[in-house]
């Protein structure tokens, strides 16, 4: 055999004997990258009963601009003299031939991936080249595999293909030009195979890492693919969402009213291809709770048959409890706004009318029918000052004295009022905390504070129930407040509020502070008790939750900054 031309060949092949040789490949990994020096001398000259006894070999990963190394396995000797002349004259196209001669050597050589292309015939003594392309193919191997035989024809070719070889040739047929040209192909498909599965595994990595929901819907709306992500919020496994129409009644979808939306109003009936841009929808699921996403969609009509339209869906939920929070924020701080205002005209008129009353009395008879008159009318003005108070509270106006009080004895001092204030048929329950947990607050404001959930309490159960007021001290941590939190850190006293009442819904919880809001009905209530709490938890430096529902009662709970100790009276 002669190396010259634009190819180099390296002649090996697989011990007849007992086949490929796990050490020969270790021992020859160190051997210098076989170039147009080989085979030496020597080995030509002794060719080809060399060959007969040597055995497996494998070269270096090549670099940019080498030789292209194609391995052929096949148990004659002269199909790989047959293959070297056609590669030597197949143009400019510069070759590394290597030989295995037993299926097993074959295998080894393509597990180490150390060569571009394999060559393989179709009878490899009791194995037959398509075990050879099966077996490679369960490899994960990139190496592109050419099927090889003399005896052609269609059932072979499909077989061939069907197994997962690159390219099928006859032997008869076979000639340089062919020969590189398939060589050339198999290559530059594997390549291009093995960039689109790195493209789409990245592809997949990064939508299975987002935390938007992403369905690929069909044109009839069944899902053809989904992410984890929308596994997660729908709460199903991915898999079992594929099939299903999207637009199923498992789910409940609401508008942002609360009402449900079913058949051609379902956000998920795609009919067209017109995009739908982050709208808003609530979605009732499997374990009763309800959550708001942000849905878009638009068309894929153009990527394939099966998929034609897709879906993102992102959780905003707490999101839009924020934005609620802060829209009944702005909403209380304007009828906060006017309240003080009206509130400090209301004052001055009640102020005048109060001297004139008590000037009028000062000079009536207790005894006669007019003082009486007056008596009631200066209660009212009384009834009246308090409700000016409390308006005032509301902006943080009144002339209040802020001091260090502890809380746990401060509820403790209030317990006999509020015992009477509920009366026999609530069970009470106050806190066991025995560490003091100083605040700085306005005693009088917050005494009212108290009394004003106690008796909403009350209200809440006419028919009896449990009221428990409880002190705590805790961190105000993010993990633990919520969003929307006014206390970034730090030690807080907690003081809860909880009753086994009647509840709110989600319509009265929205509007819970705002003034002159009540659930009580016409003539039961001002509306001011909680916009007056809200006012005075805001200006003690505090935050305030409510947490409530039909039947389950309702929770308060007020967060004030603890002060490390009782130091000075403010």
């Amino acid at each position: 055999m002669v190396s010259g031309g634009r190819w180099s060949q390296h002649a090996v092949m697989g011990n007849r004997r007992s086949g490929a040789s796990s050490q020969a490949v270790d021992d020859l990994l160190d051997s210098p990258v076989v170039d147009e020096t080989w085979p030496p001398a020597y080995l030509v000259a002794s060719l080809p009963s060399a060959l007969g006894t040597a055995d497996v070999r494998a070269p270096r990963e090549r670099d940019n601009g080498e030789p292209t190394r194609v391995l052929l396995v096949d148990d004659e000797e002269d199909e790989f003299i047959l293959a070297r002349d056609l590669l030597r004259r197949a143009g400019e196209t510069r070759f590394t031939l290597e030989w295995a001669s037993t299926f097993e050597g074959g295998l080894e050589l393509l597990e180490y991936g150390l060569v571009n292309v394999c060559l393989v015939d179709y009878q490899l003594g009791a194995r037959t080249g398509l075990d050879f392309v099966r077996e490679g193919q369960a490899m994960s191997t990139d190496v592109p595999l050419i099927l090889m035989t003399g005896r052609g024809g269609r059932a072979v070719d499909a077989d061939a293909i069907s197994a997962g070889a690159a390219d099928y040739l006859d032997k008869a047929e076979l000639t340089p030009a062919l020969l590189e040209r398939s060589i050339r192909y198999a290559i530059e498909r594997a390549s291009t195979l093995r960039q689109l599965r790195e493209s789409e595994g990245l592809h997949r990595s990064i939508i299975a890492s987002i935390s938007e929901g992403l369905l690929v819907l069909s044109a009839d709306g069944r899902v053809v693919a989904a992410n984890p992500a929308a596994g997660r919020i729908l709460q199903i496994v991915p898999a079992a969402l594929v099939g299903r129409y999207a637009s199923d009644d498992e789910w409940s979808w609401l508008d942002t009213d609360g009402a449900s939306l079913v058949g051609r109003n379902h956000p998920l009936h795609l009919v067209d291809d017109r995009p739908m841009r982050s709208r808003i929808f609530g979605i009732h699921r499997r374990d009763g709770t309800t959550r708001w996403l942000a849905v878009s969609s638009g068309s894929m009509r153009d990527v394939g048959r099966d998929a034609a339209f897709v879906v993102s869906f992102e959780d905003v939920t707490e999101a839009r409890e924020t934005a609620q929070r802060l829209a009944q924020a702005d909403r209380v701080d304007a009828l906060d706004r006017l309240a003080g205002v009206m509130a400090h005209d209301f004052n001055n008129l009640v102020t005048v009318m109060r001297g004139c009353v008590d000037l009028l009395m000062d000079e009536s008879d207790p005894v006669d029918v007019k003082h009486e008159v007056l008596a009631n009318l200066s209660s009212t003005t009384d009834r009246a000052s308090d409700l000016t108070r409390q308006l005032l509270d509301l902006r943080g106006q009144s002339r209040g004295d802020s001091r260090v009080v502890d809380l746990v004895v401060f509820v403790e001092a209030l317990a006999g009022m509020i015992r009477q204030l509920v009366g026999e048929r609530i069970k009470l329950t106050l806190t066991d905390l025995t560490e003091p947990a100083f605040v700085r607050v306005d005693p009088t404001r917050l005494e009212h504070a108290i009394l004003n959930l106690a008796a909403n309490a009350r209200d809440a159960m006419p028919d009896g129930g449990q009221l428990a007021i409880d002190v705590a001290i805790e961190r105000a941590n993010s993990g633990s407040m919520g969003p929307g939190h006014r206390l970034a850190g730090g030690d807080c006293v907690a003081l809860t509020v909880r009753d086994t009442g009647t509840g709110m819904d989600d319509g009265a919880l929205a509007r819970v502070f705002e003034p002159y809001f009540s659930t009580k009905g016409r003539g039961r209530g001002t509306g001011l008790g909680l916009a007056s709490v809200y006012g005075t938890v805001q200006d003690s430096g505090g935050d305030i939750r409510i947490e409530s529902a039909p039947g389950a009662g309702t929770t308060v709970r007020i967060l004030l900054p603890r002060v490390a100790d009782h130091g000075p009276v403010a």
